[in-house]
């Protein structure tokens, strides 16, 4: 549930966001070189007036992240043997976590591949050493919420300058 974006599509498939880097649909949907900024900053009219197709790349968008969604899902129900619809509650903060303790900025503009695997990893440690000392789950969320809480005030703090 909630809204794609093209923030939602990096961090959660940023493999993916490799293989069409080049490629003019790539530039299109505004990963590509030159006019990746007009449509992350949603700058609708700076986009429009870069000559990109603001109302088709909105539905790639979407269709593209439909379809990602839906093999994400078809994943999980086979790793679960089930499908439940509330089994991945809670994975779009963990997502969002990795992302953020990798060191993206919330304002949008800074980030890296490496940094957001190594918030991920920061994530499942965290996670399974919770575990393993016996926290219950409200507890892991409320540690990496205040994970999530110091990053974001590192990040703010490097970025007054």
């Amino acid at each position: 549930p909630g809204v794609c974006s093209m923030e939602t599509i990096e961090a959660n498939h940023e493999p993916l966001r490799h293989t069409i880097l080049q490629t003019p649909l790539g530039e299109e949907i505004g990963l590509g070189k030159y006019k990746k900024n007009a449509v992350r900053l949603d700058m609708v009219e700076a986009a429009r007036l870069a000559g990109i197709k603001i109302h088709q790349v909105k539905i790639i968008n979407y269709i593209f992240c439909g379809l990602l969604t839906a093999l994400v899902g078809i994943i999980l129900a086979s790793r679960m043997i089930t499908s439940q619809p509330n089994s991945a509650i809670g994975y779009e903060m963990n997502a969002i976590a990795a992302a953020v303790i990798g060191g993206t900025s919330l304002m949008g503009g800074v980030g890296t591949v490496a940094g957001t695997v190594i918030g991920s990893f920061i994530i499942g440690i965290l996670t399974v050493g919770l575990t393993m000392q016996g926290a219950n789950y409200f507890m892991q969320q409320i540690v990496i919420g205040l994970v999530v809480i110091g990053a974001v005030t590192v990040d703010r703090l490097r970025n007054r300058k």
